[in-house]
């Protein structure tokens, strides 16, 4: 990094400094050395590893803290950015697919191509045909052939979602694109193709940048000067929040062809983050510091709070072309990494509380199996003491019954009584519910996921609150059942 975000001795520092739990630092700590470990084992550096833990199994999905270390980034490296004569947005669009998307193998997938460096979907060639529709009427070769491979794909149960992430909001961008683009007319007949987001990401190649409307999304990202102006193109399209928005401008880092660096001063932490954080920095105002400076303050003071090591054959990366990809050396925690880390540290300690959703955490990769539920994991307050992770579950407080009462007095002001179910937003609170752990789930807690995720289309002001009634609704119809203020999936 160029410069320092927090100065030393300054008032954040200070504050920093005097809220921090240096417990929960400590475990946070151990964490990251046993994952750093685990994957030396897995990569045959290190001779053994014995954790006493089932949580930290080596079956059990963690992203590494380096990013060299990262198997998603790592296939992006070598099979993606470096590859030679792609074109410039077809590298862009399949960097972005590999996070939209999630599962391991989801470029073989969609392209029914076997060969890694060849299994590349043509955003350029897309994108024109999508032109010549608005001008012809007739759907182009290439996007049916796309569009029958994801329906075949689909009927033979490969999987194509990770299932470290909820991907609704994305899922609902690409099929609002393809529904809008061709008018309900010439569109495919399976509504839910997995070739939707492909073509709205596609789009991105004509289309005004909803960011700069003097730009494409991706003459933008490539013209960007760093990484948040990417974020800012990228959340500038519908339904990408802060999640999506950050994490797939760091996949696009390892471009050697951008100006974006994963270790910039700018970090948009991700609920799993943000969770930690305000464990780690008890009662400290986010007005005071926000909780992406915190990361940032985190990875600048590192050598004096924390006692981590990189091994160096994780320091860079050197494709099988020859191409080192990090100027820098990757011989620390880096903004990204620091961040990652953050978010792994949550999802750790939530496998602790609760063993039996170990065997769901797994890696996401392509398979003939059935897809399995995404899963979250419930809202819980994490106790932690020395070595050893130890969780504690806590209820959200319930909302008293006059505040209750209120909300559906302005909801009965503002809308009318009655909510008609559909498909799309039933699949919604589904989706989140049983990414949530399926039972005494809040809405608290699903508005916090859809927010997250952009919104989903929902009004959400301050007297309305249309998850809410749709829940109500979906209790009405026996969908759900409700327990005092927690809603199970019947």
């Amino acid at each position: 990094m160029d410069s320092i975000l927090i100065k030393p001795g300054s008032t954040k520092d200070q504050l920093l400094r005097n809220s921090i739990d240096w417990d929960i630092l400590k475990d946070y700590e151990y964490f990251v050395k046993m994952v750093n470990r685990r994957t030396l084992f897995q990569k045959g550096i290190v001779d053994s590893y014995n954790p006493s833990d089932p949580a930290l199994g080596l079956e059990v999905e963690y992203f590494h803290p380096s990013i060299t270390a990262d198997d998603r980034m790592v296939y992006i490296m070598e099979n993606i950015v470096t590859v030679p004569g792609l074109k410039w947005q077809n590298v862009i669009g399949n960097t972005i697919i590999s996070h939209f998307y999630g599962a391991r193998g989801v470029h073989n997938v969609l392209t029914g191509i076997d060969d890694n460096k060849k299994a590349h979907i043509d955003f350029v060639l897309l994108g024109k045909e999508q032109q010549q529709f608005k001008i012809t009427g007739i759907i182009g070769e290439y996007t049916k052939k796309l569009r029958k491979i994801a329906v075949s794909a689909k009927e033979n149960k490969q999987r194509i979602w990770g299932t470290t992430e909820l991907h609704t909001s994305i899922q609902t961008a690409g099929r609002r694109f393809v529904n809008e683009w061709y008018l309900g007319n010439a569109r495919h007949d399976n509504k839910g193709t997995w070739s939707n987001v492909s073509e709205w990401i596609a789009s991105w190649t004509h289309r005004p940048s909803g960011y700069n409307s003097k730009k494409t999304v991706m003459t933008g990202m490539r013209e960007s000067k760093d990484l948040y102006e990417g974020f800012l193109y990228l959340t500038g399209e519908s339904m990408i929040g802060d999640y999506y928005g950050y994490h797939c401008s760091t996949s696009n880092s390892v471009n050697p062809k951008l100006n974006f660096s994963h270790d910039s001063k700018f970090v948009a932490p991700g609920p799993g983050a943000c969770e930690t954080l305000e464990l780690l920095f008890p009662n400290l105002s986010k007005k005071d510091v926000p909780l992406g400076e915190r990361v940032v303050w985190i990875r600048e003071n590192q050598k004096e709070i924390l006692d981590i090591e990189f091994h160096k054959e994780l320091w860079n990366h050197t494709t099988e072309n020859g191409i080192k990809i990090f100027e820098d050396e990757q011989d620390e925690l880096k903004s990204y990494g620091t961040e990652v880390s953050l978010c792994q540290y949550s999802v750790y300690c939530r496998l602790k509380a609760n063993p039996h959703l170990i065997k769901k955490r797994k890696v996401a990769r392509v398979t003939p199996k059935k897809q399995t539920p995404e899963l979250l994991f419930e809202k819980m307050e994490e106790v932690l003491v020395g070595e050893t992770c130890k969780v504690k579950m806590i209820k959200e407080d319930p909302v008293p019954e006059e505040a209750s009462s209120n909300i559906v007095t302005k909801i009965k002001i503002a809308k009318p009584k009655k909510i008609t179910l559909n498909k799309t937003s039933v699949d919604l609170i589904t989706r989140i519910m049983h990414f949530l752990g399926g039972n005494g789930v809040s809405h608290q807690q699903v508005l916090k996921i859809i927010q997250t995720e952009g919104g989903h289309g929902l009004r959400l002001d301050s007297t309305w609150k249309e998850s809410w009634a749709i829940m109500q609704e979906m209790v009405k119809a026996n969908l759900l059942e409700k327990e005092g203020s927690s809603y199970n999936i019947k």
